[in-house]
């Protein structure tokens, strides 16, 4: 038996930025800001929390686009850090769309027609194989990947000071 989220998920339709804004009506990104993220029915609040952290500073999120404008064939190439290797992760922009909501289904910009979001949100999910895959985990095991900065995780019950930490 299938659990609710994937019943859920197979309502979603596929399609593109250009279907739902309208044509010439959207951009990759103008101004990425923390504030730009809205999570959907994807279970990855650790990764949006991550580009949200990233957005702080718009040349964090710029940095990570290879392509830097919107294109007809609606192809998209990113930067992202695999295995500590520095790789090219290339989608389309076809993305799941609730429709009877008319959102996006998973990750969607805040107010605005950017599809940065959308976009780097595919990436990881192509990394990992599917959306469904990406549900769950830390926010330092998706900064490695954007960032290729390390991270190395403290649990603060293996320190009886807990001022080593710091």
């Amino acid at each position: 038996m299938k659990d609710s989220r994937m019943k859920k998920w197979e309502q979603l339709e596929w399609r593109r930025p250009k279907d739902v804004f309208g044509e010439g009506r959207f951009k990759i990104y103008e101004d990425p800001g923390p504030n730009d993220i809205k999570q959907g029915k994807c279970g990855d609040c650790y990764f949006l929390s991550s580009l949200s952290s990233l957005a702080e500073y718009p040349e964090r999120i710029k940095n990570i686009f290879i392509t830097k404008e919107v294109n007809e064939a609606g192809i998209y190439a990113c930067s992202f850090y695999v295995n500590g290797e520095k790789r090219t992760v290339v989608v389309d922009d076809y993305f799941p769309y609730d429709a009877e909501n008319e959102v996006w289904g998973f990750s969607r910009p805040s107010f605005k027609t950017e599809i940065w979001v959308l976009i780097v949100e595919k990436c990881w999910a192509k990394i990992y194989g599917s959306y469904q895959r990406i549900e769950a985990g830390t926010a330092g095991e998706a900064m490695y990947p954007l960032t290729g900065s390390p991270h190395k995780f403290f649990l603060h019950e293996d320190y009886e000071r807990k001022d080593y930490i710091w």
